[in-house]
């Protein structure tokens, strides 16, 4: 049994069901603590759900909000290309991490994760 809250954040919002993986994360407030998310490509534009889902929480880079103080977790959104290097980034800053789905394009990568 968890006694407190797990501080969790998601990278990218940029496939159908990525917004999915927020809405579940915010109708368990119990156990998460959702914090923030990040939309590492530019040229991607969120669905009119995922605005919605994310208004009230900051959007920050990357980097900003893998620095966020006291973040446990994170679930990786990405396009297939990006989720084994945003994964490893969080792995390497000792975050839990939860994939889209495994592997990427880099199999040395993926080693490496």
């Amino acid at each position: 049994m968890i006694n407190r809250k797990i501080k969790i954040a998601q990278i990218g919002m940029e496939h159908d069901h990525a917004v999915c993986a927020w809405h579940s994360l915010k109708k368990q407030p119990e156990t998460f603590e959702l914090v923030a998310w990040a939309q590492p490509n530019p040229n991607y534009t969120i669905s009119d759900w995922a605005k919605r889902e994310t208004e009230g929480y900051p959007c920050m880079t990357v980097e900003e909000l893998l620095d966020i103080p006291g973040l446990e977790a994170v679930v990786i959104e990405t396009i297939e290309h990006d989720l084994t290097k945003y994964a490893l980034m969080a792995a390497q800053r000792g975050l839990h991490v939860q994939m889209d789905k495994p592997g990427g394009h880099d199999l040395a990568e993926f080693e490496e994760l």
